[in-house]
């Protein structure tokens, strides 16, 4: 009887490590899968990040050519006014000299 009750105690031996290592392998796809969720998760946030970022630099970029386009005006009104200036300048000079 000692020969199969060793033959009884390895067969709970063998189930035994079987089940201990199909509890690592579950926790450990289990940890995996998590792992790779997180990482996703991350992914997306990265990238909602960067759609902010590249919004922010849209607005910044359309901000300057407004600025640009104000001032592009304000000049040009001055250039106006300076040339128009000096054609009142000439003409009172040819009226001086008549």
């Amino acid at each position: 009887m000692s020969i199969e009750k060793e033959i009884a105690d390895q067969d709970d031996m063998k189930k035994t490590i079987k089940a201990a290592i199909g509890a690592v392998v579950t926790v450990a796809i289990l940890f995996v899968m998590f792992w790779s969720f997180m990482l996703q998760k991350q992914i997306n946030d990265m990238q909602d990040g960067m759609e902010e970022w590249s919004q922010h630099i849209a607005e910044k970029v359309a901000d300057a050519e407004n600025k640009a386009n104000i001032k592009y005006e304000a000049d040009m009104e001055t250039l106006e006014k300076l040339f128009d200036l000096i054609y009142k300048l000439k003409q009172m000079e040819e009226q001086n000299a008549e």
